[in-house]
């Protein structure tokens, strides 16, 4: 499953900037003074190992969909391993996908985006739960992404420059579960695969987040009853990718 690869990914990304790090010593010294100063600031922040509480947010208008069964599971699986969860529906919640210019800022009067800034703040993990339509995710989990990761929240300019951004929200982090009508072969015949990751790393990257991984299940209309099952039993190590343990 495409679980291994998230693993393979996370530890070679590590690897690498390890020794980046340790073969440019000078590195350190040449950082804007202004990016250490916003690096400082965000850090009180950042992961905290003592904080198990994160959020599910589930992406699906169709009730009784395989999603179902999976936002079970997964919050089975959390609450069993110590996690304090909270579920929430885009669709249930009739969030408003729809941004305005104003939104760009952090200054949204919309109550409902001001509690999703509250959940991702205190939450050390996010869960995304969503099918994905056209090979990409559904325009509401988009909408939200517009209106809640919000400049002045999520994240902020260093010198006023669009090119330099520091995360407001480090560490904290990002596990995403996917269903598809397509087979495996087909996402990574046509490298839809690392279409996806690109486009998630940069958007919760921007706000410091971690992307932890990608879970894809595949071909989920042509599942039997026992394909399905198992595929919710390879979820119950999925949550180490978001376990404080894992990153420390």
């Amino acid at each position: 499953m495409y679980l291994n690869k998230a693993f393979t990914t996370v530890f070679l990304f590590t690897f690498s900037a390890i020794l980046f790090a340790a073969g440019n010593p000078e590195t350190v010294d040449s950082v804007n003074k202004d990016a250490l100063t916003y690096s400082e600031k965000s850090y009180s922040n950042s992961y905290n190992t003592q904080n198990k509480k994160v959020m599910v947010l589930q992406i699906n208008p169709y009730k009784s969909s395989f999603s179902d069964r999976i936002l079970e599971k997964i919050t089975s699986v959390l609450t069993k391993n110590g996690w304090q969860v909270t579920v929430r529906d885009l669709y249930k919640d009739n969030f408003n996908p729809t941004a305005v210019p104003v939104q760009q800022k952090n200054d949204s009067t919309d109550p409902l985006v001001k509690e999703y800034q509250e959940l991702l703040k205190q939450s050390s993990a996010v869960v995304l739960i969503y099918p994905l339509w056209w090979k990409q995710s559904p325009a509401m989990l988009k909408g939200w992404q517009e209106r809640v990761f919000t400049y002045g929240f999520a994240y902020e300019y260093i010198n006023n420059s669009p090119d330099s951004v520091v995360g407001l929200l480090p560490g904290k982090r990002v596990l995403i579960i996917n269903t598809t009508d397509l087979s495996s072969w087909y996402f990574e015949e046509n490298d839809f695969l690392n279409f996806l990751d690109l486009s998630d790393k940069f958007i919760y990257g921007i706000s410091g987040m971690k992307f932890s991984g990608r879970h894809i299940i595949y071909s989920v209309p042509s599942m039997s009853d026992k394909e399905k099952e198992k595929a919710l039993a390879e979820l119950n190590d999925l949550t180490l990718l978001i376990e404080p343990s894992f990153w420390n």
